[in-house]
């Protein structure tokens, strides 16, 4: 008889989402084993058919609102507190505003009683669980609802939640778990089969990368255990995902996104704890990885390319923290091969050339979030970005430019941060709000980012579990569970009353950009039309019956071109010798203080999109 793996994701990934957890771990397992039979259950699909799926991504899309629900079923004692924090959190969101989180707790604990996945779980060998963001109150449940029925079934978790230190406190005070995979779970799990498979009943000798038991009850760390290339991988097997989709009557014709992966960990993230200033201060996405690996373009390309056959689907995103720059081109020009029409959402850096994006947008790119952060120079660097206010402005705009979807963040709220840093961040924002909005997105401490090695130095002190998880789990978790969010006293209050201002701006440009792209749906707000020996630069505002327009001609046109990407004032010198530096500085800063050029110390960027650039995007 085969020996049975059942591996599960409970909510709350987006529905329309493929898990690439489960799809890589068992094409992994099936390359390497026979007389092996390998199962993935998206149980978080059930649960968007009987939602809907908008009320189901709304909820989502939210941590705390997620994992309220599953809490409500876990935590009788807490049901008063989490109904209060469930209706106040959804008060902004319409699907629901309406919404009682007993209502859906309910609906889903009957759905679960009576599924039909336990099935599946009785004839399992093993079962593994993947528990990342906002999966902690939901894998709980059916962790201990597994073990209810089935006592004897062994249980395995893995994922970003349980990573390193929160790992071993998961197995230290969840004694439903038996083996906490840490880190990237190929090597692990193989491993785990392989022994369980062959009789053993647990894991007395070790296994690289698992967290286990000892022969006393005590947690036994383990470091993680890597593939070391990442080309022996397999393309990850989504055929269970769509196997389901199939079933669920109200989600059969849902067109979902594949998740696919060029890389592993973040070639700008080199912190440790030793060091740990050498990356993005807030960022803890590499807490199950070390060091940086990553895929040939040919390698990824062709996975695409085969998912897209297999599945017939055209939608893909990256779930890469980083591409590998130096692969980046050559990867969008194999992509762009395929001849197909694909819909690409990626992450990256601001120091991504429009060249590059250009290359993406031509190859599928639609979406991307970049790591902008912030619009204050002193400020990035404290966060830890490497870059500045006008190369974070320079990408915008080539998005805009390129019609390429920019979802950035603005951070606010990092410890430490400057009434002079807002002022910065409020006065370039008065140059960007031709371009898309950015999203604000407050500042929370996470375990294992460099800032939490930091905090000492900082002076952040007293920290501990976010609060929030104590209307998750029960008070003896929350005391005795390392989890991924933290709180801290240092100077909340005042980053808080400090970033107001930014907070109102960037409601403002929200709305100026709505209203403004309503009335001119078709055109950027701030566009330059060329006409070889003149330019014409022209602004929309919803507010104005008539564009502002204005004429550039013979080297002033030339001047502003050049100035497309980022230049120094010596190389704009250098460039138009002719032109008495006096006079250039001066008409420089005319157009600067028209808003049409962006100024950052001795560097220039001109704001306005050539509107002729996109017909050659497709």
């Amino acid at each position: 008889m085969p020996y049975n793996v059942a591996l599960i994701s409970m909510p709350w990934p987006l529905a329309n989402r493929a898990s690439i957890q489960l799809g890589a771990l068992k094409s992994f397992l099936n390359q390497n084993l026979t007389d092996i039979r390998v199962v993935n259950i998206h149980i978080f699909l059930d649960v968007a058919h009987n939602l809907g799926i908008s009320r189901y991504n709304a909820i989502a899309e939210n941590t705390w609102i997620a994992e309220a629900v599953y809490a409500y079923i876990l935590n009788s004692e807490l049901r008063a507190e989490i109904v209060s924090s469930f209706k106040k959190a959804c008060r902004s969101i319409p699907i629901l505003r309406d919404q009682c989180v007993e209502d859906i707790a309910l609906r889903l604990k009957s759905l679960h009683e009576k599924s039909s996945i336990w099935k599946v779980i009785e004839k399992a060998d093993l079962v593994g669980v993947s528990i990342c963001l906002a999966q902690l109150a939901s894998s709980l449940y059916f962790i201990k609802e597994t073990k209810k029925r089935f006592p004897e079934k062994k249980i395995t978790v893995g994922g970003s939640a349980v990573a390193g230190k929160l790992g071993q406190s998961m197995l230290e005070n969840v004694p439903e778990v038996d083996f906490v995979i840490n880190g990237e779970g190929e090597l692990p799990l193989l491993n785990l089969v392989k022994l369980l498979k062959n009789g053993a009943t647990d894991s007395e000798n070790g296994v690289p990368g698992l967290i286990y038991r000892d022969t006393t009850g005590k947690a036994i760390f383990s470091e993680c255990n890597q593939i070391e290339s990442l080309e022996t991988l397999p393309v990850p097997d989504y055929d269970d995902y769509f196997l389901q989709l199939s079933r669920l009557p109200k989600l059969h014709n849902l067109i979902p996104g594949l998740p696919v992966e060029a890389s592993r960990g973040c070639w700008w993230h080199r912190a440790t704890p030793e060091a740990p200033e050498k990356a993005c201060q807030f960022c803890n996405l590499n807490l199950q990885w070390k060091d940086y690996r990553y895929k040939t373009a040919e390698k990824v390309a062709n996975e695409i390319e085969h998912l897209a056959s297999r599945h017939a689907t055209t939608k893909f995103f990256f779930v890469d923290n980083n591409l590998p720059l130096w692969e980046t081109d050559k990867l969008f020009r194999h992509i762009e091969k395929h001849r197909r029409s694909y819909q690409i959402f990626l992450e990256t850096r601001a120091s991504v050339t429009k060249k590059t994006l250009l290359l993406m947008r031509r190859a599928g790119v639609e979406d991307v979030q970049i790591g902008i952060e912030g619009l204050s120079t002193s400020y990035l660097n404290r966060i830890g970005k490497g870059t500045t206010t006008i190369q974070n402005i320079e990408i915008m705009k080539n998005c805009e430019e390129l019609g390429i979807n920019n979802i950035s963040n603005l951070l606010i709220g990092f410890p430490g941060a400057t009434e002079a840093e807002v002022e910065e961040t409020l006065e370039a924002l008065e140059y960007v709000f031709i371009y898309k909005p950015l999203r604000i997105v407050k500042f929370w401490l996470g375990y294992n980012s460099p800032v939490y090695y930091r905090a000492k130095d900082l002076g952040l002190k007293n920290i501990r579990n976010h609060p929030k998880y104590r209307y998750v789990i029960s008070e003896d978790l929350y005391s005795n569970l390392e989890l991924m969010q933290k709180d801290y006293r240092f100077d909340k209050k005042k980053q808080e009353k400090i970033w107001r201002p930014v907070v109102k701006k960037v409601r403002e440009w929200k709305e100026f950009y709505r209203k403004t792209k309503e009335r001119y749906p078709h055109i950027p707000i701030l566009k330059y039309r060329d006409a070889k020996n003149f330019l014409i630069i022209s602004r929309v505002s919803y507010d104005s019956p008539e564009s502002e327009c204005f004429r550039l001609r013979g080297a002033s046109r030339d001047i502003y071109k050049f100035c497309d990407k980022t230049r120094s004032f010596g190389s704009i010198c250098r460039k138009f010798p002719s032109f008495p530096e006096k006079d250039l500085l001066n008409f420089l800063n005319t157009l600067v203080d028209k808003k049409v050029m962006f100024r950052e110390g001795n560097r220039y960027l001109s704001l306005a999109v050539n509107i002729d650039v996109r017909r050659f995007c497709s």
